[in-house]
């Protein structure tokens, strides 16, 4: 049984050989045939190259795109619509990241510019909790000696406030 479907398939492969054998010798003496095979074969190189990594990574962003419509919603037929619009976008790199680039490019730009701000504005929320960070001193001499008078007055006041303290603890125990 097996021996006669392998004859059977190699009688149709050799088959097939001269057919095509034919068609070569036919289109070789037709300059209109000749024209037609090149353009054929220059369109297969061209699909050849879109089918490679480029279809793949097409038919993935289709598939992606298609799930992404029908879970938000989408009828059958935007989904699919939508699916191939990513998957034909996704073939060519280039019109995929321009496409992209100008329908989010706005949204991640003011998002970025966002992010930026709020970290930022927490980098001076953090920063403002410690006493003279930014601040730049000019000491001169009046300022100098104007501190000598301040820490002066604050210890008098200190030394003040000690001795009252004392009196009161004598007050107190005298009684």
């Amino acid at each position: 049984m097996l021996t006669k479907m392998t004859s059977a398939l190699r009688a149709t492969l050799n088959k097939g050989k001269n057919i095509s054998g034919q068609a070569v010798t036919s289109v070789a003496s037709n300059p209109i045939a000749q024209k037609a095979a090149e353009e054929g074969s220059a369109l297969k190189r061209v699909a050849g190259k879109a089918i490679g990594i480029n279809g793949i990574f097409g038919v993935l962003q289709g598939v992606n795109e298609y799930q992404n419509a029908r879970e938000n919603g989408d009828g059958f037929i935007s989904s699919v619509g939508q699916g191939a619009f990513e998957g034909v976008l996704g073939m060519y790199p280039w019109l995929w990241a321009g496409y992209h680039g100008l329908k989010d490019g706005p949204r991640a730009i003011v998002e970025g510019v966002t992010a930026a701000d709020t970290w930022r504005r927490n980098l001076a929320r953090s920063n403002s909790n410690q006493a003279f960070v930014n601040a730049q001193f000019e000491d001169t001499q009046q300022v100098h000696t104007m501190r000598q008078a301040g820490m002066a007055i604050a210890q008098r006041s200190r030394y003040n406030t000690q001795i009252a303290m004392m009196g009161n603890e004598a007050q107190y125990m005298m009684k």
